[in-house]
């Protein structure tokens, strides 16, 4: 299996990053559009009201990062200006992990089920 990594980018202080339903439509239409621009395997994804996961994969070890700057490069304008906020919604750089195991993957697939079974995800 290769290997892939795990990333999370959550939101300052623990802070809200979604608000209402069209700001998870607005993430996810860029985030559709970000993979195809530098060539990352979107795997599966979980957003949460003050984070975001993914799994992914890509050759070149910059395309993530060129990804997650992307997606935030739209984002984060989006919100600033539809609930007038200043600065960033997220709490530094995104983290990002690498899974080498198929128990790795069935670890961050238990996790993700635990919190959708207390409604933590959207």
């Amino acid at each position: 299996m290769p290997l892939s990594p795990a990333n999370e980018h959550g939101g300052k202080n623990r802070s809200p990053v979604f608000f209402e339903s069209i700001d998870y439509y607005f993430y996810l239409d860029k985030l559709r559009e970000a993979p195809l621009k530098y060539d990352v395997a979107l795997h599966c994804y979980v957003l949460m009201t003050n984070h975001v996961h993914f799994l992914m994969s890509a050759k070149d070890k910059t395309a993530i990062s060129l990804l997650m700057q992307y997606v935030g490069r739209f984002y984060v304008p989006y919100i600033n200006h539809k609930y007038q906020f200043s600065g960033s919604i997220w709490e530094g750089r995104f983290k990002s992990n690498l899974i080498e195991s198929e128990r790795g993957i069935y670890s961050l697939v238990c996790d993700t089920l635990k919190k959708t079974q207390c409604g933590q995800i959207w």
